[in-house]
């Protein structure tokens, strides 16, 4: 158990330092406290459960510029899920632009993946929270599939790539 434990926070380190951007490290010893207190919080009661829902938030840094540069590129761990599972994970997408982000549609690579946003759009230097869900059922060992998002500020989409291990 201490070794899942170890596990879990090493690859939430990774993901935060990838994904963090411009953020201090307070902010990512913050998040780091709080995917710890998470874990711990995360009983084996939680694991008969058919549908869960991480409580770490994970941030994407959005702008023109990242759009087209080609780079526009995320992964989301959606960790270890049971066979069957539906696993939610809350994001926040922050508007690094000086226009409002409206995101225009999703496409994804499998229909066991999917992304929830608000129609409202993002102001600039603005973020807000959407959910990316996975439908493990059919699934076994390592997962990845693909969520196209195209927003309003470049015809180039966001790639975020969902990946989990299924057992």
């Amino acid at each position: 158990m201490r070794f899942l434990h170890i596990l879990v926070v090493g690859i939430t380190v990774v993901l935060l330092l990838g994904s963090c951007g411009s953020r201090t490290n307070k902010a990512i010893e913050r998040d780091l406290a709080h995917t710890t207190e998470a874990h711990h919080n995360h009983t084996s009661e939680a694991h008969h459960n058919h549908e869960h829902t991480s409580t770490t938030i994970q941030g994407i840094t959005l702008s023109a510029e990242r759009l087209t540069s080609g780079k526009a590129i995320d992964t989301v761990y959606m960790g270890r899920v049971g066979a069957g599972e539906v696993v939610t994970r809350k994001l926040a997408i922050r508007n690094a632009d000086t226009t409002a982000l409206a995101i225009l549609g999703t496409r994804t690579t499998c229909g066991c993946v999917a992304a929830e946003f608000s129609s409202e759009p993002i102001r600039a230097k603005r973020s807000a929270t959407f959910d990316v869900r996975f439908d493990s059922a059919g699934y076994g060992g390592r997962f990845s599939q693909s969520i196209y998002i195209t927003t309003s500020l470049s015809d180039e989409p966001l790639r975020l790539v969902v990946t989990a291990d299924v057992r």
